[in-house]
């Protein structure tokens, strides 16, 4: 059996058809425009907050590199994409709290997928989620040292959207909860880059967000067995 064949027998077992070999792909870098911008750590008051167990923590809504000028935890997402059914996970993705912080700060779940929040610290967290398209409901949980795991329920994530999440107790703890086939997404690395491959040929629409500097929608045309390269995707300073 060569390569391609067998590709298309594992696809079919995951539910579709589609060999890797005939997909493309997607990349590209998103930067930021003009010089880089200091973020300062945020302070941890200690007097409020003494089990939080740190003195600050990092900013994570918008991290540019000073010398690419690449801007991490970019959502860059294709929209409609009609490709094989995803397999079942075996668990669901986690997101930790520990240290008072959302780790990871962006993840992709796909739609109708459960979400863990663990809670380590000694304290207690909320679980506050703001759908940003207003399509899947809200949600505002209480999570006590002694309620080590949250389970968001997959009822809560059905369709497609990005979902904040903050804790109201602690109001630097941010992150951002991405639904959307995870194949076809991409976060951004520390120097703006992203990569997707095996998407199926055809015209889409692309979806970048960034959660302080906005969002920007692109078209472009996938081809088999090639790149579609965006290029630098440029942020400017609102």
């Amino acid at each position: 059996m060569n390569m391609k064949m067998w590709c298309c027998v594992v696809l079919a077992v995951a539910g579709g058809m589609l060999c890797a070999a005939d997909g493309g792909g997607l990349k590209g870098t998103v930067i930021f425009g003009g010089d880089a911008p200091e973020i300062a750590p945020t302070p941890v008051p200690p007097n409020d907050q003494p089990n939080c167990k740190c003195k600050e923590v990092a900013n994570e809504t918008l991290v540019v590199d000073k010398t690419s000028k690449g801007i991490k935890w970019v959502v860059v997402r294709i929209l409609d994409v009609k490709g094989p059914a995803l397999p079942e996970a075996a668990a669901a993705p986690q997101i930790s709290q520990k240290g008072c912080t959302f780790t990871p700060h962006v993840i992709v779940i796909p739609p109708g997928s459960a979400l863990d929040f663990l809670n380590p610290d000694a304290i207690g967290h909320n679980v506050h989620t703001t759908p940003l398209d207003f399509t899947n409901p809200p949600q505002n949980i209480m999570q006590g040292p002694q309620m080590p795991v949250f389970k968001y329920k997959g009822q809560w994530t059905k369709e497609p959207e990005l979902i904040q999440v903050e804790c109201n107790l602690h109001p630097w703890m941010k992150g951002l909860i991405v639904v959307h086939d995870p194949r076809y997404c991409a976060v951004t690395a520390a120097d703006g880059s992203f990569a997707i491959k095996d998407v199926p040929p055809g015209k889409y629409k692309i979806h970048v967000f960034q959660e302080k500097l906005g969002e920007k929608n692109l078209e472009v045309e996938i081809k088999a067995g090639a790149d579609a390269d965006l290029g630098q995707i440029k942020f400017e300073k609102k």
